[in-house]
């Protein structure tokens, strides 16, 4: 094959004279690369994507500048997760996959505040391509390894990470749900939960209807996976905060949209729980 002979070809030179010939030997992997993809040969394309990303590591180890082949090593790692999401072997897929998740664990490493984020993000979709290929216990490692980094972010601005933290918390309850762990799913989402607590209590203004949707979101969770008890709670919270909204003036951001409408709703969704409730479909827990 002569991609593999001119790939072979550029590496020997580079190990002669790596200043010289290393730039010429990515670019000879990158053709190789996407040649190999276009003709299906999947385990070459990986191979090469893999072959880029470890000699762009090997120049960021040896950089002085801690900002120094940065973003080559990124675009690489980000081609070499699209080659291995085409990998018909789960477990191939799965090891190839931890091998680039890794990679962004050194980074993190190395400068937190800069790669964690990146790191959380390829955790998170390592941990739905698990989740979705019943890769279960290593989906739920991911998540909680995910949820630890997005907690260390969210101490110093939670504001700023409560979204990508409360959805990762919604799926590891979704996940202790299909494992019949009920007292472990309420704590995720009691955990997303006090995420818009804490907000609130800092802001009521901006962010109470905030928590009151996160509070609805919940009690429908809960009420859908038969768990009334804990809906009830969550709707009468929500009802305490309508109320109060209700009875102060807010500005015009804050302000509800339609104070009936608004107050009607808790009185609703409080209804039909007790009615759930009364039925006898009493939570397992």
């Amino acid at each position: 094959m002569v991609g593999g002979y001119l790939k072979c070809s550029w590496r020997k030179l580079a190990v002669q004279d790596a200043a010289k010939y290393t730039l010429r030997h990515i670019w000879a992997l990158e053709e190789m690369a996407i040649w190999a993809s276009k003709h299906h040969l999947l385990t070459e394309t990986i191979d090469c994507r893999r072959e880029v990303v470890d000699i762009w590591w090997q120049f960021r180890a040896a950089a002085q500048d801690t900002n120094e082949f940065v973003d080559p090593l990124i675009l690489a790692l980000h081609n070499m997760t699209d080659a291995l999401s085409q990998h018909t072997s789960y477990t191939a897929a799965f090891d190839c996959r931890l091998q680039a998740v890794d990679f962004w664990r050194k980074l993190s490493a190395q400068d937190f505040s800069r790669y964690s984020l990146h790191l959380a993000q390829a955790l998170e979709e390592m941990s739905d391509w698990a989740s979705q290929n019943q890769f279960r216990m290593e989906a739920m490692n991911c998540r909680h390894e995910t949820v630890n980094i997005l907690r260390k972010l969210a101490d110093s601005d939670v504001e700023s990470y409560i979204r990508s933290l409360t959805r990762i918390l919604h799926k590891m309850a979704d996940e202790h749900l299909q494992q019949t762990n009920h007292a472990a799913a309420i704590k995720c989402q009691l955990e997303a939960v006090n995420c818009w607590r804490q907000l609130a209590a800092r802001d009521r203004d901006k962010f109470s209807r905030h928590l009151v949707l996160a509070l609805d979101n919940m009690a429908d969770w809960a009420s859908q996976h038969q768990l009334h008890t804990d809906a009830i709670d969550f709707q009468r919270e929500a009802a305490d905060i309508r109320r109060e909204l209700l009875q102060r003036p807010l500005d015009n951001k804050a302000r509800p949209p339609g104070k009936t409408r608004f107050f009607r709703k808790a009185l609703k969704v409080l209804s039909r729980s007790f009615s759930s409730f009364n039925s006898g479909r009493h939570p397992t827990t």
